[in-house]
């Protein structure tokens, strides 16, 4: 009787514990399913932003350990960044002024920049020497629109020579450099210096200036045009000290050999002297001058 009486209360202990046990379980589970999430995110708040505070300093300190650059350094560096950006702006305002200028330039010749840009394309047959007296041959003519006195070009800017005769699908090009003939040109970028260039034939030229002026290999060398037309740069100064001149010698920036193509323009840069006349810049011109000179 005693044991199971025994047996019965020990047996409800281990109810009571067990129940207790689960009950507690169950408690724990469903605090840790509605608090661990907000704890995660706390701990997340809490580490953010010592993170980000070390990875900024990290970067920091990478940063000043490329090249040594300090506090300094980097305001150094922004202000030449700034000075050079200032100096770009200065520089295209400038280049603005320059076209605008050029644009009543030609206006008041009468010109437009589209009639500037104008020109007949003509393939070259002959040069220099397969070609006399310094001249090419050219396969435009009159039917083409070409007339004697228009300006030649090689690669579409630079001058080389004159239309001296003219057939129905061919002319003759008197080269600039003609032995004998003489240009006006200017030396030097600046436009100050002007000078009588000689033909030597062959693309080449010789000019005599005071030896007083300063003259340096490099310089470019260009026909007193609205466009400044460049035509070569000079390749040697010779001084001599017991003369009060300097010969400059140039030569075309192209090779007369290698022209297959050049630009005949009846407009716009072709005025310039030559032998002391002063080459027409259009062929209408020239016509009206003839019926002028007619009557």
């Amino acid at each position: 009787m005693n044991k199971t009486y025994r047996r019965n209360e020990q047996s409800k202990k281990h109810l009571i514990i067990g129940g207790a046990m689960f009950a507690s379980f169950v408690l724990i589970a469903t605090v840790v399913r509605i608090f661990l999430p907000s704890l995660s995110d706390l701990a997340s708040r809490i580490a953010t932003p010592v993170w980000t505070a070390g990875e900024h300093a990290s970067l920091v300190a990478s940063l000043g350990s490329v090249g040594g650059w300090g506090g300094g350094s980097l305001v150094a560096e922004n202000m030449a960044l700034k000075e050079e950006i200032e100096a770009l702006r200065n520089e295209r305002a400038t280049a603005f002024a320059d076209l605008h200028v050029y644009t009543e330039l030609v206006s008041r010749f009468g010109r437009s920049l589209e009639e500037e840009r104008m020109g007949i394309l003509a393939g070259v047959l002959s040069t220099p020497p397969r070609s006399l007296y310094d001249t090419i041959v050219i396969d435009a003519g009159s039917r083409n629109g070409v007339s004697a006195g228009m300006l030649v070009y090689a690669n579409s800017d630079m001058p080389v020579g004159v239309v001296a005769r003219v057939g129905a699908v061919s002319s003759v090009v008197e080269l600039l450099s003609s032995p004998g003939r003489h240009i006006e040109v200017v030396v030097g970028a600046s436009g100050e210096t002007r000078a009588s260039a000689e033909g030597l034939g062959g693309g080449n030229f010789v000019i005599r200036i005071p030896r007083d002026i300063p003259i340096s290999v490099g310089d470019s060398i260009s026909l007193p045009t609205l466009s400044s037309a460049r035509i070569g740069y000079v390749s040697v100064v010779d001084v001599v000290p017991t003369d009060s001149f300097q010969t400059i010698r140039f030569s075309f920036e192209t090779s007369l050999q290698d022209l297959r193509f050049v630009m005949i323009r009846p407009y716009g840069t072709s005025i310039f002297l030559v032998d002391g006349m002063t080459i027409p810049f259009s062929s209408e011109e020239s016509s009206e001058e003839e019926e002028n000179n007619a009557l």
